[in-house]
């Protein structure tokens, strides 16, 4: 039986106090089996003279080295206000892009995040209707989409996304354009009265434990854009395009694999020539709660408890068992000031220690 030990020290104390500190933590644990099958239970016998018990069983969202007491143990105040420690979903990735590692001229951008593609046949139109080029305003680069027919409907941005869907799906890119008024396509007159083009998204993406990537253009149909020779962000929620696609597909998305943007006329009225993009951004980083622990009944004074758990998939656990005793109050000169200025947790002798053992799944 691997049984590991650790101790946590007692919180700090005033230095001066007429409680009752908390007595020594005693706490023994057995486990009838250290490996078992898949589907079976282990049961824990607890001896103790404790005042609270959590077990953290080691399966996902009760394993103890992704809770608060593991990640946060020893951090500062200063720490704990000036960093992050939730941990995140790796399979959320979010997306920055820049331009700064593209090359002038190239039909190709080397990141792979971006692409400008016909939507009907997927074919590069890099080097012919787009291109990389300088952008005279940072010193950096830029992609430069040359607008010619919006009427036809195969120009599109494709952005690269291969993120697993988090709560922060929009897509956001940094354009400005030649000019902006939009025009009749057929004979070049500027649009007095219509001054927004349709934005349409398409999004190809993965249901729930699938690896087959489905493109559906189910999309939402009220997205306008109003050009500006100023750079400036434009933001589309990509959990509308979502959700039509789920309708068309009749599936689950789970990943985004890339969305398909496309700058469309209103008849005969759209946008014809330059569009600049200096930049792409999509999600962010998605933080997931921290692992929890299940506290057991205790009776008063020492005793023996049991915990059981059936483990349902192979894989190698780690059972943690934290056990607590609580001291009187801590009373100074002035119990009313400390209730005031002093309540928190060091306002009690609190003394922890930890149990750890092993178990194999197969």
């Amino acid at each position: 039986m691997n049984i590991r030990i650790f101790i946590i020290p007692a919180l700090a104390l005033v230095a001066w106090s007429c409680s009752h500190d908390a007595p020594d933590p005693v706490l023994t644990v057995t486990v009838d089996a250290t490996e078992i099958n898949a589907g079976q239970t282990v049961t824990l016998t607890i001896k103790h003279n404790l005042d609270g018990i959590a077990i953290y069983n080691g399966e996902e969202g009760n394993n103890y080295f992704n809770s608060a007491a593991y990640i946060l143990a020893g951090k500062t105040e200063d720490d704990l206000l000036n960093n992050v420690y939730r941990p995140v979903d790796d399979s959320v990735i979010p997306l920055e892009y820049d331009f700064s590692d593209a090359t002038v001229g190239a039909t190709t951008i080397g990141c792979g995040y971006i692409e400008v593609v016909n939507a009907n046949s997927g074919d590069n139109l890099m080097g012919s209707e787009a291109e990389i080029v300088n952008n005279p305003d940072t010193g950096g680069k830029m992609l430069q989409i040359t607008s010619t027919h919006p009427d036809w409907w195969y120009q599109a941005l494709r952005v690269n996304l291969n993120s697993k869907i988090g709560s922060n799906t929009n897509l956001t890119l940094r354009m400005r354009f030649d000019h902006d008024y939009l025009e009749d396509i057929y004979t070049g007159a500027q649009s007095a009265d219509i001054t927004t083009f349709g934005v349409v998204v398409r999004l190809a993406g993965k249901a729930a434990g699938s690896d087959e990537v489905v493109f559906n253009d189910n999309t939402v149909w009220d997205i306008y854009w109003q050009p500006s020779t100023s750079w400036s962000e434009y933001t589309v929620d990509l959990s509308r395009v979502v959700s039509e696609w789920q309708t068309g597909t009749g599936l689950e998305m789970e990943t985004i694999n890339y969305a398909q943007i496309l700058f469309v006329a209103s008849g005969s009225i759209g946008y014809v020539g330059n569009i600049y993009v200096d930049y792409v951004q999509f999600g962010d980083y998605d933080y997931v709660a921290f692992d929890t622990g299940e506290t057991i009944t205790l009776n008063n004074g020492p005793g023996t408890a049991t915990y059981t758990h059936t483990y349902n998939t192979p894989g190698e656990y780690t059972i943690v068992v934290i056990g607590t005793t609580v001291g009187d109050k801590v009373q100074g000169a002035s119990y009313t000031n400390d209730r005031v200025n002093a309540t928190g947790a060091n306002e009690y002798d609190i003394k922890r220690v930890i149990r750890t053992i092993d178990i194999k799944v197969n």
